[in-house]
């Protein structure tokens, strides 16, 4: 397959960018890749300036900041959105309004779930575990927007589901 850049060479890095559910496949040969940054001289891949890339901002645009920093590293708001590296696991706090869009661009959803084998059958218990997990977030939200009465009824869904759990549990020692 030809580099999709220059259509010269053959194309050794592939990579693919999916942006709601559009799919864009890139194929690039080696001397494309390094002239976009993306590879070094050394064949080492920049997947910083990959994630730089998703951010939306357009190319050769000053970075916007805004006004943060990381009160443990220092790093600030304008070297993560250049670099696409958070400086220290703190960064991941201070930095949380900005790192959301961008993981819901990257990966589709901001909350990782995890991976099963597709033939197994997720067990019961687990499924209402996670289930719980997200009624608690919902029921903080709804609190905080002050929507008692989803609160209250997100509240008894999860003792209605906790009640569910116990039961099987005990049916399942006897």
């Amino acid at each position: 397959m030809l580099c999709k850049r220059c259509n010269k060479q053959e194309a050794k890095i592939h990579f693919a960018k999916i942006i709601n559910n559009q799919t864009t496949e890139f194929h690039l040969c080696e001397a494309c890749a390094q002239q976009m940054n993306i590879m070094g001289e050394n064949h080492e891949f920049h997947l910083e300036n990959l994630i730089t890339g998703l951010q939306d901002q357009p190319e050769g645009a000053a970075v916007e900041t805004t006004g943060l920093a990381c009160p443990v590293c220092g790093q600030t708001s304008g070297t993560f959105k250049r670099t696409g590296r958070l400086g220290c696991p703190r960064c991941y706090t201070t930095f949380h309004d900005e790192l959301i869009p961008l993981l819901r661009k990257i990966h589709g959803s901001a909350h990782h779930t995890g991976k099963s084998p597709a033939r197994a059958k997720p067990a019961a218990a687990s499924v209402r575990a996670r289930d719980i997990k997200r009624l608690r977030r919902d029921l903080r939200e709804a609190i905080s927007q002050e929507d008692y009465e989803r609160a209250a009824e997100i509240r008894d869904e999860i003792k209605r589901i906790e009640v569910e759990l116990k039961t099987e549990e005990g049916a399942n020692r006897s």
